[in-house]
């Protein structure tokens, strides 16, 4: 599966010499037989492109892996596995 992403910043307005104007910026892989670690890096460099934070990331896909919707006792695992708990100051 190839897997191609094209996104076009078109926020510049050619205004002053230091202002690139419209930038475009393409991702272009290979995904057969990723993992889905391998998935989420390539949307991780997606999202930080358009201008999301380290941290705003790593929120969303905290809230993608443990909400309502998911299996209780699967985010127990996965919590345990990566040795998530209350973190304390």
């Amino acid at each position: 599966m190839n897997l191609k992403i094209t996104l076009t910043d078109e926020r510049g307005q050619y205004s002053s010499i230091d202002d690139p104007g419209p930038t475009t910026t393409t991702w272009d892989a290979t995904m057969e037989d990723c993992s889905v670690h391998a998935w989420f890096k390539v949307f991780e460099s997606v999202l930080a492109a358009v201008g999301h934070t380290e941290r705003s990331i790593m929120t969303g896909a905290c809230r993608l892996a443990f909400n309502d919707c998911r299996d209780p006792k699967a985010m127990k695992i996965i919590a345990k596995e990566y040795d998530l708990t209350n973190w304390d100051d």
